[in-house]
């Protein structure tokens, strides 16, 4: 929509631009703790607000099919844990979970409703990395003084890992913008260099690996690349994983950061328990362990939400998440919660050989990201994060379209 006054010519946005911006840019914001939390409720409420008005008909409510399967998805997930209420062991914070929950249900109506075409995408991008900027320049306020002398992240959005994690989906956008828009590829490079250093700050090996691995794989897996480009681009790119990794281990405040975490990983996979330099690798196979042992116990609807915090605190004398996806459902939410929020994902990866031989850059870059989430989640909680159920929304929408037109295809 644009207004002319005069010679000039005022772009005005419309509703679903404002709306698309704006929740990739509280998608990132809303975890930091710098500003009240009261006012990021008042933005999404005023957003809440709009969209009802938006699908509403009169007396009646559109739901597009993008909605129906996001319903059918996160919202009856989101059903699951608050109706856990009923159940849960956890009498001290159950509240936690649920108000991340309701948020990250929100905000992924407003994505499932606005965005269905890769113009949708690139407004959603541009609110995701300018919330991105501002929480690079909370993180440098709040903990500037850490910068380099250890893991940062854990006062201004709670933890590490979750300042990582909202910076990876930060250095997707990014990348994706610099394979496919023309203008101002410089500044979405210093970005993606950026969001990828900080990340190393934070000491993440999860966030580290996927930024890492998405180049890789998607050189290897797509099948429009020329084997001599593949070669060529993946020279680079070890190269560039070489110095990385370089710097992680001999540079004194990287390694300290890094590192010691990324050796501990190593020892993980190819030593033993006894051998871990990081106590966290410790913790979180003691975590698991108990996880499993829970589920066993009540393995069909688990012991609610927040359920493993509260056993494992009565057990081990520490409030906390099992840091892993899958026991984290599995204890908390039994094989049915399990079911109910993995079934996205693998509906996903169904469509990964039609999606690197037809798709288009952004599409296959979505669906190595859930991809890689999914294999990464022994070592992460995706259903509390709002950027992963976003990005997941964003690859179903896309690559569903995909799918619609693909079949046209072989049908002419």
């Amino acid at each position: 929509m644009s207004n002319s006054i005069g010679k000039f010519s005022v772009q005005i946005p419309n509703i679903k631009t404002i709306q698309l911006f704006l929740t990739g840019f509280m998608v990132i914001i809303h975890t930091i703790m710098l500003f009240p939390y009261e006012l990021y409720m008042l933005i999404i409420g005023l957003m809440m607000i709009a969209w009802m008005i938006t699908i509403s008909d009169g007396n009646k409510f559109r739901v597009n099919k993008n909605l129906k399967r996001y319903f059918l998805w996160y919202g009856l997930f989101t059903a699951l844990v608050i109706s856990s209420l009923l159940y849960t062991v956890n009498t001290i914070n159950p509240d936690y979970v649920i108000k991340r929950v309701l948020v990250i249900f929100v905000l992924g109506a407003f994505t499932a409703t606005y965005l269905s075409t890769e113009e949708d995408f690139n407004i959603l991008a541009d609110g995701i990395i300018s919330g991105e900027v501002v929480l690079i320049i909370a993180t440098w306020i709040i903990e500037g003084a850490n910068w380099g002398y250890g893991r940062i992240g854990l006062y201004t959005v709670g933890s590490a890992v979750a300042l990582s994690g909202l910076l990876l989906v930060g250095y997707i956008c990014t990348v994706w913008k610099i394979m496919e828009k023309k203008n101002h590829k410089y500044i979405y490079i210093s970005l993606a260099i950026s969001f990828v250093s900080v990340i190393m700050l934070s000491g993440s090996r999860r966030a580290l690996i996927i930024s890492l691995l998405i180049p890789v794989l998607f050189i290897l897996i797509d099948s429009t690349i020329r084997k001599s480009k593949k070669i060529i681009f993946l020279l680079e790119i070890i190269a560039f994983l070489l110095i990385v990794l370089y710097l992680a281990f001999y540079n004194d405040t990287l390694y300290s950061i890094i590192g010691i975490r990324l050796e501990s990983m190593m020892q993980a996979f190819f030593g033993n328990a006894a051998d871990f330099t990081d106590a966290s690798m410790i913790e979180r196979t003691d975590m698991k362990e108990y996880a499993y042992y829970l589920f066993l116990n009540r393995p069909i609807l688990g012991y609610g939400v927040h359920g493993f915090a509260f056993m494992f605190n009565n057990y081990y004398g520490k409030l906390l998440y099992s840091h892993n996806g899958f026991t984290e459902i599995l204890s908390c939410y039994g094989i049915v919660g399990f079911v109910v929020f993995y079934r996205e994902f693998f509906k996903i990866m169904l469509h990964i050989r039609k999606c690197m031989s037809r798709g288009t850059f952004l599409q296959k870059i979505l669906c190595l990201y859930v991809i890689l989430t999914l294999m990464l989640e022994p070592v992460s909680i995706s259903f509390i994060c709002a950027q992963v159920i976003i990005m997941v929304i964003a690859a179903s929408n896309l690559i569903m379209k995909g799918e619609d037109t693909w079949r046209n295809l072989n049908h002419s």
